[in-house]
C-alpha cells in the first residue's frame, strides 16, 4: 500500500497474510519467499512489466483506500484482543 500510494507497485512474498488480502488476484507479482530463483524472476519480471504491474494492484489500492481508517482500527484492535 505505502508503494502505491506514490504509485510505485511492488512484488510480494507468496505468504499466508498476502493471500489473505488479496486472494489469488496477484499471483503474477507474488514470489516464494524461500526460492531466491523464484524471487529473482520476479524482480526481473516487474521491471520488464513496470505498467503491467502498477495497473494490476491499482483495483486492490483503490479497493483498500476506499475502507477507511475506521475498519484498520477495528481490525488492529481486534487483533491484539487475540493475541491477549
Amino acid at each position: 500500500g505505502e508503494g502505491m500510494s506514490v504509485g510505485t507497485p511492488s512484488l510480494m512474498s507468496d505468504i499466508p497474510q498476502v493471500r489473505e488480502v488479496f486472494g489469488t488476484d496477484l499471483e503474477e507479482c507474488t514470489f516464494d519467499p524461500y526460492n531466491y530463483q523464484d524471487m529473482a524472476k520476479k524482480i526481473v519480471w516487474g521491471v520488464n512489466n513496470k505498467e503491467k504491474l502498477y495497473n494490476m494492484q491499482l483495483p486492490l489500492f483503490e479497493r483498500m483506500c476506499s475502507r477507511g481508517v475506521d475498519k484498520y482500527v477495528e481490525e488492529y484492535i481486534e487483533a491484539f484482543r487475540k493475541a491477549v
